[in-house]
């Protein structure tokens, strides 16, 4: 069993106040990318690009999003938690000012879009670099738990933004909903770095007194192995959040229903990461062994929703797939993190290529 990761303090308030930071950056890097795979049909008919062109335009985001992660690790880690937060959800709000600007083609839509990769390669690694350095062990799995549920959450949000802002406004309001989300939650980012007078040892990320940098524990193979499941889990996974409205749509159910949907489903979804993490804390391993069997239940929700037909069929499908094959992620991350102690920011960020590519 992997030695717990050191913490700089094991003030419980302020660990509750470091995981909620974490839940808004995290959300905050989902949601341009699902605001737009939920306003993909309005804003290709105004613009006139099909759901291939969209298609194409995820890929370029998600492989520009997996090159800054193999590389920013160490960065965040060198500019600490605290920075790192405000500028990813500060990233999220310029790309969509760009698309709500200057977005009248798919060029200046995908050039916005690509802004946002650097919120979401930044987020993450920050985020968990901020659990492991302040929220104790015995907790951390909840803690994961509710940060890994920040992602359906930004799919919540986009779904619910069809049937209350774009349907009525356009799709353009309902990006800048997003903009005034990120704005805010980069503003409430609060000083989690810790103190930073000093050097010191067995802190994760800090370099040590003898300014030597901390080593990830986990060796070269098996982190590109995990970084490669990772990938084959997020295949399906990252999927529901951008083309579940687009599948509904085909199928002959109206853009509302469709919307409604991905958010129920999405809040699922975040029940099933938060009850896993409280979970993770009470069996205290074998994290990657229960990843494997919700990805397998997962499957069967990826299944249904290809050959459903109706809103009940594609709502049940969603549902399995955003509780068993998304709802893993905070044990993926956790475990990742408990097995290099020193480092969280440099593994994940490695890990997470394989999830964005």
């Amino acid at each position: 069993m992997s030695s717990p990761v050191p913490t700089l303090h094991v003030d419980d308030d302020d660990a509750m106040r470091v995981t909620i930071v974490s839940v808004l950056v995290v959300t905050c890097n989902v949601l341009p990318v699902a605001l737009l795979g939920a306003l993909s049909n309005p804003m290709g008919q105004e613009l006139g690009f099909g759901e291939a062109s969209f298609g194409l335009m995820v890929s370029i985001f998600f492989v520009l999003s997996a090159l800054i992660s193999l590389l920013i690790g160490p960065s965040v880690e060198r500019w600490g938690p605290t920075f790192s937060m405000r500028a990813s959800a500060g990233a999220g709000a310029l790309g969509m000012l760009v698309i709500v600007v200057l977005g009248n083609s798919w060029g200046m839509v995908t050039f916005g879009l690509l802004i946002t990769a650097f919120g979401m390669s930044v987020g993450t690694p920050a985020a968990n670099l901020a659990l492991a350095r302040r929220v104790r062990a015995s907790r951390r799995g909840f803690a994961f738990g509710l940060k890994q549920a920040s992602a359906p959450a930004g799919s919540m949000l986009a779904g619910l933004s069809v049937p209350l802002i774009a349907i009525t406004f356009g799709w353009r309001a309902a990006l800048v909903f997003g903009i005034v989300i990120s704005l805010v939650v980069m503003v409430l980012v609060p000083n989690v770095d810790g103190p930073t007078a000093r050097k010191l040892d067995h802190v994760p990320g800090r370099r040590r007194a003898d300014g030597s940098r901390p080593e990830m524990r986990s060796k070269p193979w098996t982190i590109w192995a995990a970084g490669i499941g990772f990938a084959f889990g997020n295949i399906g996974a990252s999927s529901l959040a951008m083309f579940v409205v687009p599948t509904a749509i085909a199928v002959g159910i109206d853009i509302a229903t469709a919307g409604t949907i991905l958010a129920v489903s999405s809040a699922t979804g975040i029940v099933s990461r938060i009850i896993a993490g409280w979970w993770a804390d009470r069996r205290g391993g074998g994290h990657l062994r229960v990843v494997a069997l919700m990805l397998f239940v997962g499957a069967g929700g990826y299944a249904l929703i290809g050959i459903g037909t109706s809103a009940i069929a594609l709502t049940i499908g969603a549902m399995i797939g955003f509780i068993a094959g998304w709802g893993w992620n905070g044990l993926f991350a956790l475990a990742i993190v408990e097995e290099n102690p020193s480092a969280p920011a440099v593994a994940t960020g490695r890990v997470q290529v394989g999830g964005l590519t």
